[in-house]
């Protein structure tokens, strides 16, 4: 199993992470990884969201646990973090 760091359009923008074998999430852990992945990647306030000044050109929009066969386990983006949060990203207009 890995995860993959990308942007929306699939460029990879950190090399992926194999993840331990020994690695047995719960149901609905995946998810909850990915999304703390992602959103370790960023910082905000009240309103918006915006890339850590140490990844403000290769901040991923997009993390991917993907098992050895390819399939995606758990996707979490962007747009996700958005609306769990109630905030936009900066440059982005709010829906």
């Amino acid at each position: 199993m890995r995860m993959e760091f990308r942007k929306l359009d699939g460029e990879e923008t950190f090399p992926h992470k194999l993840l331990a074998e020994s690695f047995d999430p719960k149901p609905g852990e995946l998810l909850q990884f990915a999304k703390n992945s992602l959103n370790g990647f960023y910082e905000g306030d009240e309103r918006v969201f915006w890339p850590k000044p140490k990844h403000i050109s290769r901040a991923p929009e997009e993390v991917r646990i993907v098992n050895d066969e390819g399939d995606v386990l758990a996707k979490y983006t962007v747009s996700d973090l958005a609306k769990d949060t109630k905030k936009y990203l900066v440059g982005q207009k709010p829906e």
